[in-house]
């Protein structure tokens, strides 16, 4: 929701499959409970297996960083960025 977007969700389809859960996530009370590398371990496991597809919108270089933090606080892309390090 921080894209400003609309979030929805079918809720039909989400109970008839059964078995699921629904969970909120706000990073920074999970990682008092979670160490951030283990979310982002899962996070890169579940892209790798094909389970998750990040709607990634902006990849840049590191040295871009600041243009690109800049246009994420004016909100000038939907969706996620990616900085390239490049050793």
């Amino acid at each position: 929701t921080t894209a400003g977007n609309d979030v929805t969700i079918n809720m039909q389809k989400f109970y008839g499959t059964g078995l699921l859960n629904l969970h909120g996530f706000i990073l920074f009370k999970e990682v008092l409970v979670d160490p951030a590398s283990e979310g982002l371990r899962r996070l890169a496991t579940l892209v790798s297996q094909g389970r998750l597809t990040p709607q990634i919108e902006v990849q840049e270089p590191w040295e871009k960083v600041a243009e690109v933090c800049q246009a994420l606080t004016d909100r000038k892309f939907v969706g996620k960025a990616v900085l390239h390090v490049v050793k």
